[in-house]
């Protein structure tokens, strides 16, 4: 109870680079995870290889890669 927040706090706070280093940490690790779940449904759609599967495969790898270039700034 006796504690208080310093001023210049922020909930996205990293000890080094400047303000938008935290955002990029936070973008790269999203886009990773997103990445790393259209590798999975890519190796379903390899293992199927029929029509039915490439959109289920498709769409995370293209959300995938806008994380990626919105992490890139």
């Amino acid at each position: 109870p006796g504690l208080v927040l310093p001023a210049n706090f922020s909930p996205v706070f990293f000890p080094m680079g400047n303000a938008a280093t935290g955002f990029f940490v936070i973008f790269s690790l999203i886009a990773g995870v997103v990445g790393a779940a259209s590798i999975l449904a890519g190796i379903n759609h390899l293992r199927s290889w029929n029509a039915e599967t490439l959109p289920s495969a498709a769409s995370p790898a293209l959300v995938a890669w806008t994380l990626t270039l919105l992490a890139m700034g």
